[in-house]
Formats: structure tokens, sequence, C-alpha cells
């Protein structure tokens, strides 16, 4: 069984100042992006739903909706990792299709305020709601919800970003090749302990 591998990521860096983006980007056709009072932020549906997204009920069809953001995690939902983690497929959370698979992963690998670095503090501090919808719900894909995102958080933000890379080391457990291994242990319920 391999458990030492070599993790290799993006760091996002982030700053409020000016950003060049060269390509056509798709944008919403409605987007409401509110701050939420300092202390309370707001609770409710979160994610992005596209035509090819079955996992996710509570946001309406071609909407990205999320209820007490912070930044830093924001931008991880918008910015996808340039190749699959290596978590991406341990799905441990429940959570991984609700948004992005790859958001969930880079939560596993490390704490996700860490994958942002050089963001002004209120990054991490203060909470957004966002209610955008896509011009054409019944044909938008993930990926296309993705990339309004990004135009968004460019426009309402002044976003300008890097992508950096930074290998860290880590542990991770892989299926061998004669399979698993692991036999399931029992609760010993008078003693509260699992074994």
């Amino acid at each position: 069984m391999r458990i030492l591998k070599s993790l290799s990521f993006l760091l996002a860096v982030a700053a409020s100042a000016g950003f060049a983006f060269q390509s056509e980007s798709l944008k919403f056709e409605v987007a409401s992006v509110l701050q939420d009072e300092p202390g309370k932020p707001t609770r409710g549906p979160s994610g992005c739903r596209g035509i090819d997204n079955t996992n996710i009920t509570s946001v309406a069809l071609g909407r990205c909706v999320f209820s007490g953001i912070k930044m830093t995690r924001l931008m991880l939902v918008a910015f996808p990792p340039p190749e699959k983690l290596v978590t991406q497929d341990n799905v441990t959370d429940g959570t991984s299709q609700l948004i992005f698979a790859d958001v969930s992963a880079r939560g596993r690998i490390m704490p996700m305020e860490q994958w942002v670095t050089g963001a002004p503090g209120w990054y991490d501090s203060e909470t957004f709601t966002i209610n955008a919808k896509a011009e054409n719900p019944e044909k938008t894909t993930q990926a296309q919800l993705r990339q309004m995102l990004q135009s968004l958080l460019k426009e309402r933000f002044k976003l300008a970003y890097q992508l950096a890379p930074k290998v860290v080391s880590g542990y991770f457990i892989v299926r061998g090749k004669d399979g698993i291994k692991l036999k399931k242990g029992f609760r010993d319920r008078s003693r509260g302990e699992a074994r």
C-alpha cells in the first residue's frame, strides 16, 4: 500500500487591484451580490446547478446561489485546479457534488483558507449572499456556470489573481492491487469505544 505521495496543487493569490482577462468571458444574465451583516451570515441553499449536475435540487437550474460564503471559499468554487486532485474521488463528506468535486477535494488536502494567500483580511472574515441566473438555464453546464462565476468575481470585486504551484507532502490511502484488506471493526457499547 502506497501511503506517501507528493501533492501538487495551485494556490490562488488574490488582490483587490485591476486584472487582465484575455478571452471572451461568459456572464450571468442577472446577479445579486449582497454583503451579509457583520456577525450574522445568512443561511440557505448553496451551490451551482447546471444541466449536467443531478446531485443538487435545492438550487434552481442554471443558477449559482451562495448564502453566507466567504471570498476564500468562493474563489475555490470559481477557479478549478489545473489537474485532477488525488483526493477528488475520495468522497467522504457527502458534499463533493453539491458544488464542484475539486472544492471538497481541496478541503481534504488542507484547510480552505490556506489555498488563498495575499488577500485582504476581509476575504476570510466577511460573508456574502450571491444569487445569479444564467441567460439560458436549460442549456447551461456546470463548467459554464463556473466561468460566469469567475467573471462575476472579477467585475464586482475587482479580483486579480495569479496561480502559483506549491508542492506539499501528504499521506493518502489507496486500494492495493489485491483489493481492500481492512476488516470491519465493532463497537463495545458497554465501554463506548470502537475496536
